[in-house]
C-alpha cells in the first residue's frame, strides 16, 4: 500500500478494513509480462484521471509503479489490480499468487439491461456487474451482455465488445467503460489501416454482423452465443484483432 504523502509498505488489517467498508474508489487490472504490462502508460493515466474526479487529487506516477513492484515481490509475471480509495489517496495493490490469466475460449453472452452508474469510471462498487455475472453463469452463459433501455449494446460485466461488418470494425456507442485494451486495439487497427466506426448498435442487429468478440485486460475471445443461440465466429476477425493487440508494445514498470 502506498500513499500520496508516504512511500510503499505493507497494507495492515486497519487499511484493509477502511477499503472494504468505503467502498468508495476506483482501480484498474493489468497482466505483467517480464516486468512489463501493455499499455502502462494508459492504466497510469487512467488512475490519475479517475483520482481527480473522485477525490479532487492525483495519484502520483512513482507512487504508482512503487506499489506494483512491491506487491509484484521479486516476481514477472502475475496479475494486478491497482485499487484507489480514501481521501489522501491511497492504494492497495493485489498481485495474483497463482499463474498469470489469460482470455479463456469462445464466450456465450446472455443480454441483461443495465447501465452501470458513472460507466466511464472503473469504480469498485461493482455489485451489478458481479450479481449479473454469476446470474448469467449459473444459467449455462459465460457472462452478462449489457444493453441499455432502449435495447442499445454497450459492453459485458467485464469486458467491452466489438464486432465486424464485412468491411470494417464496429464499437458500440452507449455508455460504457473505455477500456484500455479496447483502446490498444483501436491504436493497432489504425495503425494497419484496418477501417473502425463507432455508432449505437441495437441488440437487435447483433445477428447481421460477421463476428463479435469481447476483450479486457485478459484478451480478446471470440463471441459464439447470445441468449441461447449462436452467433458466427470469424476467425479472420478474431487473427486481425489480436494481430492489433499484439502490435501494442510492453512497456516496463519500473521507471527507466
Amino acid at each position: 500500500m502506498t500513499t500520496a504523502q508516504s512511500g510503499w509498505r505493507t497494507a495492515s488489517p486497519e487499511d484493509l478494513e477502511g477499503l472494504a467498508l468505503g467502498n468508495f474508489g476506483h482501480f484498474t487490472s493489468m497482466q505483467v509480462r517480464g516486468g512489463r504490462a501493455r499499455g502502462f502508460a494508459k492504466h497510469l493515466e487512467r488512475l490519475a484521471v479517475s483520482s481527480e474526479e473522485l477525490f479532487g487529487r492525483s495519484v502520483p506516477e512513482e507512487g504508482v509503479r512503487n506499489a506494483v513492484v512491491g506487491a509484484l515481490a521479486g516476481r514477472r509475471d502475475a496479475s494486478i489490480r491497482v485499487t484507489v480509495f480514501g481521501g489522501n489517496p491511497d492504494l492497495v495493490v493485489w498481485a495474483s499468487a497463482d499463474e498469470p490469466a489469460e482470455a479463456g475460449g469462445p464466450l456465450r453472452l446472455m443480454t441483461v439491461a443495465h447501465v452501470r452508474p458513472a460507466p466511464h469510471v472503473k469504480h469498485t462498487g461493482t455489485f451489478a456487474q458481479t450479481y449479473y455475472g454469476r446470474k448469467a453463469r449459473a444459467e449455462g452463459f459465460n457472462d452478462a451482455l449489457f444493453a441499455t433501455e432502449k435495447g442499445l449494446v454497450s459492453e459485458t460485466a467485464i469486458a467491452n465488445v466489438g464486432f465486424w461488418d464485412g468491411a470494417a470494425v464496429v464499437w458500440p456507442e452507449a455508455p460504457q467503460l473505455p477500456g484500455i485494451t479496447m483502446a490498444l486495439i483501436r491504436e493497432g487497427l489504425e495503425g494497419k489501416g484496418v477501417p473502425q466506426t463507432r455508432r449505437p448498435v441495437g441488440l437487435g442487429e447483433i445477428r447481421s454482423f460477421h463476428g463479435m468478440f469481447a476483450c479486457n485486460s485478459l484478451g480478446i475471445s471470440a463471441v459464439e452465443g447470445l441468449d441461447g443461440r449462436p452467433l458466427p465466429v470469424d476467425e479472420g476477425l478474431m487473427e486481425l484483432v489480436n494481430g492489433a493487440l499484439e502490435s501494442r508494445d510492453w512497456e516496463d514498470i519500473e521507471a527507466v
